[in-house]
């Protein structure tokens, strides 16, 4: 009878530890579907503003006189703000596979040299105006300053 009752609490335990592995797989799967439908809400909204930009541009450029020549200065400047437009979108798809090589195990790093100052100063037009409308302080060195070299190594 004692050997029967120390196998039933084993088997009690086991049955509860199962239990809770299935429950934490069932978290998991759901945290990981509501992670990536928030990803694709703002993904889908950051790809809604240059697409929208492009079709304000296309009309804009429809709608100039017959005689307009693609080397008139408004022109080019709409051409320049449709590539921009373009590019926006290509590295948003871009950064969007990227997160399925993650997933796939199949990312590969390339490892290239880049203007550190530059990467911040673009940062900092990027952010900065966020950053303030949040009340955080954005702020960052002269240019040239050393110690934004070593503060990046």
């Amino acid at each position: 009878l004692r050997v029967q009752l120390i196998r039933s609490a084993g088997e009690r335990h086991s049955l509860e530890r199962a239990e809770a592995a299935q429950e934490a797989r069932i978290r998991t799967a759901e945290a990981v579907s509501g992670a990536r439908s928030r990803l694709i809400r703002v993904v889908m909204h950051d790809m809604r503003s240059p697409l929208l930009s492009v079709l304000n541009l296309a009309e804009a450029l429809a709608a100039r006189p017959q005689g307009t020549t693609l080397g008139d200065a408004s022109v080019q400047e709409s051409i320049a703000a449709l590539r921009t437009c373009g590019t926006m979108c290509e590295h948003i798809i871009s950064d969007m596979l990227d997160f399925e090589r993650i997933d796939s195990g199949r990312l590969e790093l390339k490892y290239q040299p880049f203007a550190v100052e530059s990467l911040v100063r673009t940062t900092e037009h990027t952010f900065g105006g966020v950053a303030r409308r949040k009340g955080v302080t954005f702020s960052l060195p002269e240019r040239g300053c050393p110690a934004l070299a070593l503060t990046v190594l």
